[in-house]
């Protein structure tokens, strides 16, 4: 009994040890609050306002000090800037796939993007799985594709990246935007 209980005791740690780390990382994440909001700025109405006066509401009081409006906007920005798509098995007949909803994984989310990415991201269940596309050098950035834009000209991919709030400035784009460059 004494070995199985603590192994439970090590297994609730190591979870617990997990989550403050990750607790950690996502404070480290990027927000883009401010950005959103002037670019959306329906979000601050539809997102900050109802889910600050819901915390506001329910929240324990000697937690009310940490429900102030400006920390309520960088958690959901950082939440609308850092989440991974939940989809459909790749099978469906029509080769379209559903998105059921978002996850937030903040270890996984200090992937750069890129056009020409070198990684892909894998739903297993709750978990999610990065595997290589190919070789890399010693110190190469692991990069992942941020949407499905892979196949699509500069201009497409420039223009979907723009809801990360930043212009890709990966080894491909910057080899299309000098060849596009030239020909003017």
């Amino acid at each position: 009994m004494y070995k199985r209980d603590n192994y439970e005791n090590n297994k609730l740690s190591s979870s617990v040890s997990l989550s403050s780390l990750e607790l950690e990382i996502f404070q480290l994440l990027q927000s883009n609050d401010i950005e959103k909001i002037c670019k959306y700025p329906y979000l601050l109405h539809s997102y900050t306002n109802k889910i600050y006066k819901f915390l506001k509401i329910s929240t324990l009081e000697k937690l009310q000090p940490y429900i102030i409006p400006s920390i309520i906007r960088s958690i959901i920005g950082k939440n609308l800037t850092n989440v991974y798509g939940i989809w459909s098995i790749d099978d469906e007949p029509d080769g379209n796939k559903e998105l059921f909803g978002y996850s937030l994984y903040p270890s996984a989310s200090f992937f750069n993007h890129s056009c020409n990415p070198n990684l892909i991201n894998i739903e297993k269940g709750a978990k999610i799985i990065f595997k290589l596309l190919k070789n890399i050098k010693k110190n190469e950035e692991l990069c992942i594709n941020y949407g499905n834009s892979i196949n699509d000209d500069l201009e497409i991919r420039q223009k979907l990246l723009k809801k990360w709030f930043f212009d890709c400035l990966c080894e491909r784009c910057v080899e299309e935007m000098n060849l596009k460059n030239a020909k003017k």
